[in-house]
């Protein structure tokens, strides 16, 4: 979710794309009809381009609330009250009896 100065930043875009989109109703000059369009299509290409940063600027904030300690191995062993080898070697022999079980109905 954007912060307040990027809802202003926002909101200052949209209403200058209304704007436009407002006089562009009641004009009948040609050129100045493009020139609306070509201001409108700005408005929402920037408009595009803030949501996105604004976006990607709000998943690295959630990325980084992420405790890293629960990332590692040897934490997670500990959490559990095994060492990281004892872990492993659980781990490669249950492994190990599924591949036996594969290739013995073989």
């Amino acid at each position: 979710m954007p912060n307040e100065q990027q809802k202003q930043v926002l909101k200052l875009w949209k209403e200058k794309k209304a704007e436009f989109e407002r006089e562009l109703a009641i004009t009948s000059n040609p050129s100045l009809k493009f020139e609306l369009k070509q201001r409108i299509l700005e408005c929402e290409q920037e408009l595009g381009r803030l949501n996105n940063a604004y976006k990607s600027e709000n998943q690295a904030l959630k990325v980084s609330d992420i405790n890293p300690k629960h990332m590692d191995l040897e934490q997670k062993a500990e959490d559990v009250d095994i060492s990281p080898d004892e872990w492993f070697s659980k781990r490669k022999s249950r492994f190990g009896n599924f591949l036996k079980s594969i290739f013995e109905d073989i």
